[in-house]
């Protein structure tokens, strides 16, 4: 599939784009090998393709099938309460909003929301 490329959180920077998991996952371990960060893959939502982002960031999610954010984009179903709640705390450390956790009302895991 062939998409806009997606963008590091600078909003400038260009993600590294794999086509496979296994792909995305030996580029990993690449990386560690190499003495560099504890990367893990993820599939991205938006390309369909898989990154890497460090493991301290890594809050299991997927989209919500019911659930639609202000954006008109589906919102982020993260696994556990937990989850969610760090996802929360870390983008309120990079400068984001204040965000709220809540159970999907149709069943689907938990949302943040502004406030």
């Amino acid at each position: 599939m062939i998409a806009a490329a997606c963008l590091r959180r600078d909003g400038k920077t260009r993600l590294k784009s794999y086509w496979s998991g296994s792909e995305a996952e030996i580029a990993a371990e690449t990386v560690m090998r190499r003495g560099g960060r504890d990367l893990v893959p993820y599939r991205c939502s938006r390309c369909e393709n898989w990154h890497l982002e460090p493991r301290a960031r890594r809050t299991p999610c997927r989209p919500c099938p019911h659930c639609v954010s202000s954006r008109g984009t589906s919102k982020q179903s993260y696994e556990t309460r937990e989850g969610a709640r760090r996802r929360a705390e870390i983008r309120e450390a990079e400068g984001g909003p204040l965000l709220s956790v809540y159970d999907c009302p149709d069943g689907y895991g938990w949302h943040l929301t502004k406030g």
